[in-house]
């Protein structure tokens, strides 16, 4: 089989955005109106597998240095591939990558797998080539992820009490809540908690919304007398219902106002055939600490363990 790779250029962007939405891992966030929204703050070096004229894999990724990165500005990236795709040519595949990387003078390759969570079909064989190729472990933080199919992670009974007895008090959520006004809730908490700010702007997240507005909701929680308490920024990926940001203000946090949007989302997730409730990574430090009273929190809601790994391959 003859093998070229092309690095990525505007003209391709409709043939680039065609093979995410069939492929059996892709993701919104590999469409290019999501990746270069914030082409200013990165060098954009993503590349294309082609099998002469057939292009079998996409490679959303940046480049600092001599080094290549799967995307830093996304939660994670990595090879997507086509459904016909075997093992063995993703092996070939990653031989080519090496192949290109040396010739272009890129020294290391820092690489995100997918989580397996969401994938369309199995698509594992690109880890399997990363340690074929010599790569190595360089990072791995811990995602909790609520799978509602399984009935062993389905939340306490009190739990699902005090859903209820907050839902008759006049509780309730929104599922297309005020962007700007959660937007300045979330701002002020990181702000006043942990001196930082969220990844994105208010300026950047609006735009993202304006273009996927099926995929990034604003979910918050209201008490009886309608004062936003809490809320989420929700990305919706396909089985997976992802909570990217999340924030109460001291009235949220006293009157248990997440807890009630946690059971909320759960039952929104049931409700809209999701399978999956990603409530993200619980971690500093690139893995090595794990906040344990947060991540014991997102267990209470049925989150399980799922590896966010970063590999190393070094030419």
């Amino acid at each position: 089989m003859h093998y070229r790779i092309e690095r990525y250029g505007n003209e391709r962007k409709a043939e680039w955005d065609a093979f995410v939405t069939q492929s059996r891992n892709g993701s919104f966030l590999f469409y290019r109106d999501y990746m270069e929204y914030h082409s200013d703050r990165f060098t954009d070096h993503s590349l294309m597998f082609f099998n002469d004229a057939r292009l079998v894999a996409v490679l959303p990724a940046n480049i600092s240095g001599s080094a290549l990165y799967s995307h830093q500005g996304l939660t994670y990236g990595g090879l997507v591939t086509g459904f016909d795709v075997p093992a063995s040519e993703t092996l070939l595949l990653f031989e080519e990558l090496a192949g290109y990387c040396r010739g272009a003078g890129i020294g290391s390759v820092y690489y995100k797998p997918i989580p397996t969570v969401y994938h369309k079909a199995p698509a594992q064989d690109d880890e399997y080539a990363l340690w074929r190729c010599g790569a190595v472990l360089d990072s791995c933080n811990l995602g909790s992820v609520t799978d509602l199919e399984c009935r062993e992670t389905r939340t306490a009974r009190r739990k699902s009490e005090y859903f209820r007895q907050l839902s008759r008090q006049g509780y309730h959520a929104c599922p297309d809540a005020d962007l700007k006004l959660y937007w300045q809730m979330l701002e002020s908490h990181l702000k006043e908690r942990y001196d930082a700010a969220p990844v994105h702007t208010y300026q950047e997240i609006s735009l993202l919304q304006s273009r996927f507005r099926e995929n990034i909701r604003c979910i918050a929680v209201f008490s009886p007398d309608g004062v936003m308490l809490g809320g989420v920024l929700a990305f919706l990926n396909g089985k997976v219902f992802r909570m990217q940001y999340s924030c109460s203000c001291d009235m949220g946090m006293k009157s248990g106002a997440m807890a009630f949007l946690m059971e909320w989302i759960l039952n929104y997730c049931r409700e809209n055939g999701f399978r999956y409730f990603d409530m993200g990574t619980s971690n500093e430090l690139q893995g090595r600490v794990l906040n344990d009273s947060l991540e014991y929190w997102k267990w209470s809601f049925g989150g399980r363990g799922v590896a966010c790994k970063t590999y190393l391959l070094k030419l």
